[in-house]
């Protein structure tokens, strides 16, 4: 029997035999074999099967000992293959294996958090029906915004390139800005930013209005620090929000992941939000919208968020 069926052996036996078996370091006199008398051979195991003294109910008065566990047959194994190596007379257990109980440990590190709220649980409250009724009526009033998305082939409207007041534009824009400060104050402090004396301003604030067939490929917002959506029309079967694994560009040679993976660990993520929900993650996450299959248009709200000067 190999050292390695002898461990696995024990190992099993000491968890439901209380006459466990225990082993022992001992010597042999290479006398015996004829090659010396009086010289000390080779360490070599000793299997003893003594029976401990039992209790009334036949149970083993004395627990095993600690070091009679697989960690101390480990290190007498490497000790015979240390002793082997440096003897004429190779021991036939060199390539032992010892069989232990794993004790695995798995965590997260690195993790891309997603807020989500709705966007009147802070703040004023704000009208989605007047919200969206003012979004359309800025879009038709902003003609510097129409002749950008033309020329830049942008499907829809948004007024990103051109206006940078739509606080002062509309009462309940400014409603807007106070209840989104109050979030990405909440969401700051689940990130346990050390933001010191200074905070997070807003930075942009702009209107994006997606017809059918209308599309937002990926992308992301460097120079900010906290990037979201407000979603003002979301009309039955238009697109959701998609957010990229930020390691994409860096998977090298991995396999594709599961299609039942878990949530946590899938490449791409679909985020359904509804009327009144406000979205926010971390700017260097990549996010699209994709291709617009509703009717209506699907309308939204989106900004940014720096990190103030001194």
């Amino acid at each position: 029997m190999c050292l390695g069926h002898l461990v696995a052996w024990w190992v099993m036996s000491a968890r439901t035999n209380p006459y466990s078996l225990r082993i022992r370091r001992c010597r042999y006199i290479r006398g015996i074999r004829g090659e010396g008398k009086g010289k000390m051979g080779r360490p070599y195991f000793i299997m003893s099967n003594r029976t401990p003294r039992l209790n009334r109910r036949g149970e083993a008065k004395r627990p095993l000992r600690r070091r009679d566990g697989p960690c101390q047959i480990a290190g007498l194994a490497a000790m015979l293959r240390q002793r082997s190596a440096q003897s004429s007379h190779p021991l036939p257990l060199m390539h032992a294996r010892v069989y232990h109980h794993p004790m695995s440990q798995i965590e997260s590190l690195f993790v891309t958090r997603i807020y989500r709220a709705e966007l009147n649980e802070f703040g004023p409250g704000v009208d989605p029906d007047e919200l969206e009724a003012s979004c359309y009526g800025i879009a038709e009033d902003d003609e510097a915004g129409q002749d950008w998305c033309e020329e830049n082939g942008y499907p829809g409207y948004t007024s990103y390139a051109s206006l940078t007041d739509l606080g002062w534009r509309s009462p309940i824009f400014a409603d807007v800005i106070k209840a989104l400060d109050a979030h990405v104050a909440a969401f700051a402090e689940d990130l346990e930013f050390d933001l010191a004396d200074r905070k997070l301003e807003l930075e942009d604030l702009w209107i994006n209005i997606l017809p059918e067939g209308g599309m937002h490929s990926s992308h992301l917002h460097p120079h900010s620090v906290i990037s979201g959506t407000t979603y003002v029309s979301m009309p039955e079967g238009t697109s959701s929000l998609k957010l990229e694994d930020p390691r994409s560009g860096r998977l090298m040679a991995a396999p594709p992941r599961k299609k039942d993976a878990r949530r946590d660990l899938q490449t791409f993520v679909y985020m359904e939000p509804k009327v009144g929900d406000v979205l926010l993650w971390e700017s260097w996450l990549r996010h699209e919208v994709p291709m617009n299959m509703a009717e209506d248009d699907r309308v939204s709200v989106s900004f940014n968020y720096k990190w103030a000067a001194e």
